[in-house]
């Protein structure tokens, strides 16, 4: 071989390696990846070792149905009870007030909040029957 062919082949050889090295660099992140690097950034929070204790509701029958966070708010969560009421956290969970305090007793099954507006809060009543295979009308 002569030496213009043998650099040729170097430079082919070059690119072959360093080709998919290039592409592979310019991929996004996968998601995987990304919610791994996020759980080791809220790893060093102040709020990653508390320990849970039961603050309430004392009266329901702590069947948690549904769980809605307010995307505008951080720290904002609803929380809603099968047995009944909507309770609200403002400051991440670590203390909760009832919303339907003076109303009787309603079942609670799902929470949405309104794209367009965030302080309308869609309820969903009652049980799910989707879960009923026989249930005929």
């Amino acid at each position: 071989m002569t030496q213009p062919n043998i650099k040729k082949l170097q430079f082919l050889v070059l690119l072959f390696i360093i080709t998919p090295l290039i592409l592979k660099s310019q991929q996004p992140v996968s998601p995987l990846v990304s919610s791994f690097e996020q759980h080791l950034k809220l790893k060093n929070e102040t709020f990653f070792r508390l320990e849970w204790i039961c603050l309430g509701p004392t009266v329901n029958s702590a069947r948690l149905e549904a769980v809605q966070l307010d995307p505008d708010h951080p720290g904002t969560i609803y929380a809603a009870f099968g047995s009944g009421n909507l309770w609200k956290s403002v400051n991440h969970g670590i203390s909760w007030k009832p919303i339907f305090e003076d109303q009787p007793s309603l079942g609670i099954g799902d929470i949405a909040l309104a794209p367009s507006n965030l302080d309308i809060i869609y309820l969903g009543t009652g049980e799910s029957l989707k879960k009923a295979r026989n249930f005929t009308m």
